[in-house]
């Protein structure tokens, strides 16, 4: 059965990319292979939580997602290992990160894209902060990612033949369709058309 690969990058591979791999592979594991790597891993970092950061890991443990086959990678692991990638998505933040990373030239030349998201681990705070931070990350994630496994397999194809999956970089927009705020302003808008017909 075809399943299309996705594969994660952010810095680390601590938080974001792990979030990412995990999150796709509950929400769809029937369509999407999905995998996580870094491109500046701190190895023997959290050797409990397998390299992990551990507000990550146990964020996602304790929302019910499987972290047993999550662990650190390089990217350059990925070099050999995998010979056709679909989706390359980076997470690393556009203003405060700029990742050097030079995709290597899969077969099958994956689309690459870029969802900035900010790195929790750099952001300071007390630990109540800090724990907000790690759950507002996961959530944008989380919610991206809803949005690309709702495409049918129509809409994936013309993704892979056509690089437009940086818009899903941009799910705040999508959200404000459908705030509820949004009726009244719509019904003040009517109520003044009806006047002006009436006179």
């Amino acid at each position: 059965m075809f399943k299309w690969k996705v594969l994660f990058v952010c810095r680390a591979n601590q938080v974001r990319s792990q979030f990412a791999e995990a999150i796709l592979t509950k929400l769809d594991p029937y369509r999407f292979c999905a995998y996580s790597a870094g491109f500046q891993i701190e190895e023997n970092l959290y050797p409990s939580t397998q390299g992990i950061h551990p507000k990550a890991y146990n964020l996602l443990k304790s929302r019910g997602y499987s972290v047993n086959e999550l662990f650190v990678k390089h990217f350059d692991e990925f070099l050999n290992k995998i010979d056709n990638m679909d989706f390359i998505i980076t997470l690393c933040d556009k203003d405060l990160e700029t990742p050097k990373v030079d995709y290597p030239a899969f077969l099958g030349q994956p689309v690459k894209a870029i969802w900035g998201v900010h790195d929790p681990v750099l952001l300071g705070g007390d630990e109540d902060k800090k724990d907000r931070t790690f759950l507002d990350v996961f959530n944008i994630i989380r919610r991206r990612i809803e949005l690309f496994v709702s495409l049918p397999e129509k809409g994936l194809k013309e993704l892979s033949i056509k690089p437009e999956l940086n818009k899903l970089d941009k799910p705040v927009k999508i959200e404000k369709k459908i705030m509820p705020d949004d009726k009244p302003h719509k019904k003040k808008k009517n109520k003044k058309n009806k006047k002006n017909k009436n006179n």
